[in-house]
């Protein structure tokens, strides 16, 4: 984990992750869904545990999971800017991507300069303070559905790993596939063009849908429904 935050308060600790990047990445409920976009989750997951152990008997929030994406970027201008101005242009080119708790008290000790937009954190309120269809926000009851989705994925992830799978299943979701920048791409022996060889065509899915379908396989796989099963 390139980077860990907390904020600790009588009876809780709240956990701010962030995932260095040398290219833009954006967080992507549909990604995650399909098991493409792991490694963020996964680093909270362990963040939370970690500080769970540290700081026995409070309880671990996850405020938010960012990737920050190094960059030196410059500004171009056909007026003159002032330092201020100036610094505030690259303040957005490097805010940071991914998801925050939706808690208000949350989103102010994630930026406590924040009025209607944050330079910082992917958030953005409406003049009745609600926030803009813009913020990549989930509630803490959503963060907590993704975070056991992903535990659920990586555990079946693993058990194929150990029975040995290994069989040429790219995917396609839109205009991406995952050929496109497979450094196997040339060993692997796939090629479309041949009998038995096709692309798995990812489902789209809204953000809701794709909560909902995680939240549905996590009641799927409880231990009552295991029992009855």
């Amino acid at each position: 984990i390139d980077r860990i935050d907390t904020k600790k308060t009588e009876d809780k600790v709240y956990v701010k992750v962030i995932d260095y990047k040398s290219g833009s990445r954006e967080f992507q409920l549909l990604s995650l869904y399909h098991g493409l976009q792991l490694q963020l989750v996964v680093y909270m997951n362990a963040a939370m545990e970690i500080e769970g152990k540290r700081r026995g008997g409070k309880e671990v929030v996850p405020a938010a999971m960012l990737y920050y994406h190094i960059d030196d970027p410059s500004v171009e201008t056909a007026v003159e800017l002032t330092p201020e101005e100036i610094n505030e242009q690259i303040s957005g080119q490097l805010r940071m991507n991914g998801v925050v708790n939706s808690a208000p008290h949350i989103v102010d000790l994630l930026d406590q300069t924040m009025e209607s937009k944050s330079a910082v954190i992917p958030v953005e309120r409406k003049k009745d303070g609600s926030f803009s269809a813009r913020s990549s926000v989930l509630s803490g009851p959503e963060l907590k559905t993704v975070s056991d989705y992903v535990s659920r994925k990586i555990a079946e992830i693993g058990r194929e790993i150990l029975d040995g799978t290994i069989s040429l299943n790219p995917y396609e979701k839109g205009s991406e596939e995952a050929c496109t920048y497979c450094t196997y791409r040339k060993v692997c022996g796939f090629e479309a063009s041949l009998p038995g060889c096709a692309k798995r065509k990812l489902e789209e899915l809204d953000r809701e849908e794709a909560l909902h379908r995680m939240a549905e396989e996590g009641e799927g796989d409880s231990p009552q429904n295991r029992m009855t099963h």
